[in-house]
């Protein structure tokens, strides 16, 4: 994959945890290490130990890489969901998507902020 987050990570922690989220990952990729939104900060291949840094920690994100018309983010507290399979995130709450964050800010310039929580959960099919 290709790194689809950046952002403001001092003064928070990375933790060594191994890479459980099926594939590789690169520095600054936004992934899911079972049920916890994570962010890559090192090229970690799929099974080994990498640097992460988990949501709860009060790092703010940005990221331009949005699911195709589902990145409007048109106000602040908005909801942040994952797509797995794009490994995009998007404003719209849709069935097998992860609810990982919530914006800062409303989007500007392209470009959404937004913390992770501790933990993603799912969207259940309707």
């Amino acid at each position: 994959m290709a790194k689809n987050v950046s952002g403001t990570y001092e003064p928070c922690a990375t933790a060594r945890l191994y890479n459980t989220s099926g594939a590789d990952v690169v520095i600054d990729e936004l992934c899911l290490l079972g049920a916890v939104p994570a962010v890559a900060r090192d090229d970690t291949a799929s099974g080994a130990q990498g640097g992460f840094l988990l949501g709860g920690n009060g790092a703010i994100l940005q990221t331009a890489e949005f699911v195709t018309d589902e990145g409007t983010f048109a106000a602040g507290n908005a909801s942040v969901y994952f797509d797995t399979t794009t490994k995009k995130i998007s404003d719209t709450s849709t069935a097998g998507y992860y609810l990982v964050g919530q914006t800062t800010e409303p989007l500007t310039n392209g470009v959404v902020n937004f913390i992770l929580y501790p933990t993603a959960t799912v969207v259940p099919e309707a």
